[in-house]
């Protein structure tokens, strides 16, 4: 159950970066457009590129790439957290595979005192029923008690 909870969690890390890559890669498009059209409005204007379109321009540019930046970041600290709960998913595994061993070597070890105390008490009944009483002290022999 833990590894199949660990490879679900590998399954979306590789879903989130294939998405992270599409969305930048969309993103990235969709900013080529914005700056080809800015381009084209600026040299259809008759205004140059020198001064206040060309830095209008240059901080499209800059901050489509900073969106860009933020899109793979967020993918990276998201996988990140993916494949640290795939670890944890696997390591519970296996603390719950040792605690499953530990519990029937206490149910072994249990069971064989049980038995014991069973063939104990069968014992002591078998000594009582046959006349001998028990009595503290040290035996001498032929039920003789100092």
């Amino acid at each position: 159950m833990a590894e199949a909870q660990a490879q679900a969690y590998e399954r979306q890390t590789v879903a989130n970066q294939r998405a992270a890559g599409y969305e930048a890669m969309q993103e990235h498009r969709r900013s080529a457009l914005a700056q080809s059209a800015a381009r084209a409005q600026v040299g259809a204007s008759g205004v140059g590129f020198q001064g206040s379109p060309g830095a209008v321009l240059s901080a499209n540019a800059e901050q489509s790439q900073l969106d860009i930046d933020a899109i793979l970041w967020n993918s990276k600290v998201n996988t990140t957290a993916l494949k640290t709960q795939a670890g944890i998913s696997r390591m519970q595994g296996r603390q719950a595979r040792q605690a499953s061993y530990l519990g029937a070597a206490g149910a072994v070890v249990g069971g064989i005192s049980d038995m014991y105390d069973i063939s104990s008490r069968q014992k002591a009944r078998a000594g009582l029923s046959a006349g001998v009483t028990p009595r503290p002290g040290i035996y001498l022999g032929m039920n003789q008690f100092a």
